[in-house]
């Protein structure tokens, strides 16, 4: 990440959940997308490591759950604030 954070211009963020140890038919794990705060992905130390590499810039929220928009939208904004206030 430190190579690049320095070329940056934003960053979005998504998270998952690994929903089976099984192999998918590509070979790849089993995700679902989910409410930004509620998977399996550290969202705090990347974000802390972009930080560590000089990043400044933009942070999007992606969300794709399953939940209706109008509940995971704000829950993942309101669990960023969380995280960029603790940076």
């Amino acid at each position: 990440m430190p190579i690049a954070a320095k070329y940056a211009a934003y960053v979005h963020v998504k998270d998952c959940k690994k929903t089976s140890d099984e192999l998918n038919a590509k070979g790849g794990m089993q995700y679902h997308a989910c409410t930004v705060g509620a998977g399996d992905v550290d969202i705090a130390a990347c974000l802390r490591s972009l930080a560590a590499a000089g990043y400044d810039g933009y942070v999007a929220v992606e969300y794709e759950g399953k939940e209706d928009e109008a509940i995971g939208v704000p829950a993942s904004t309101e669990y960023m604030k969380k995280v960029l206030a603790a940076l």
